[in-house]
C-alpha cells in the first residue's frame, strides 16, 4: 500500500480480506475433517461471501460519490498496514501457506478464531476512518464477525473432543 489510501483503497482492503476468508473455510473443508466441524466452516464460508457483496454493493455506491477521494493520513495508512501486516488475510498464498500446518480439527478451530480476531480488529480500525454510510455497513459485518467466533467457541464447547488442549 503505497500513498495515501482512499476509502475506495480502504474497501478494496476490506474485500480482500473478505475473499481470503472465504478461501480459509473452503480450504478447511478440505481437510477432511469430521462432518459436524464441515457444516461449521460452510456457514463460515457462505457468511464470508456474504460480506463480501456487501462491500462490493458498498463500494459501487461510495465510488460515485465525491467521499471515495477522501484520503487518510500517513498514520493511519501505517497504523492500517500494522495491522493488515498481522492478519494472514492480507496475502492468499500466505493463507495457503500457513494452513499448511494445520492438521486436526483442534488446530484449525484455533487458527480460525486467531484470523477472526485479527479480522475484527482490522474492520474496527477501518469503521472509524470511512463515511458514516460505510461505517454502517462495516459495522455490521464485525458483528457478525463476533458471530463467527461465538459460533467456533460454542462448537469448541459442545464437542466431545478436548479442545481445551489446544487453546494455548
Amino acid at each position: 500500500m503505497a500513498g495515501i489510501l482512499s476509502v475506495n483503497e480502504i474497501l478494496k482492503v476490506a474485500m480482500q480480506i473478505e475473499k481470503n476468508g472465504m478461501t480459509l473455510y473452503t480450504h478447511l473443508l478440505t481437510k477432511g475433517f469430521p462432518g459436524t466441524v464441515r457444516i461449521l466452516f460452510k456457514a463460515l464460508a457462505v457468511a464470508e461471501k456474504r460480506h463480501l457483496e456487501r462491500l462490493e454493493e458498498i463500494k459501487a455506491r461510495v465510488g460515485k460519490k465525491t467521499s471515495a477521494d477522501q484520503k487518510f493520513s500517513g498514520d493511519t495508512q501505517r497504523y492500517l498496514e500494522a495491522i493488515a501486516g498481522e492478519n494472514v488475510f492480507q496475502d492468499s498464498s500466505k493463507l495457503k501457506d500457513a494452513l499448511k500446518d494445520v492438521r486436526s480439527v483442534g488446530q484449525a478451530l484455533k487458527f480460525a478464531l486467531s484470523v477472526e480476531y485479527s479480522t475484527i480488529k482490522l474492520f474496527s480500525f477501518l469503521a472509524r476512518n470511512v463515511p458514516a454510510d460505510v461505517k454502517e455497513v462495516i459495522d455490521q459485518i464485525i458483528q457478525e464477525e463476533h458471530g463467527h467466533v461465538r459460533q467456533i467457541k460454542q462448537y469448541q464447547r459442545t464437542s466431545s473432543f478436548p479442545w481445551s488442549l489446544f487453546q494455548k
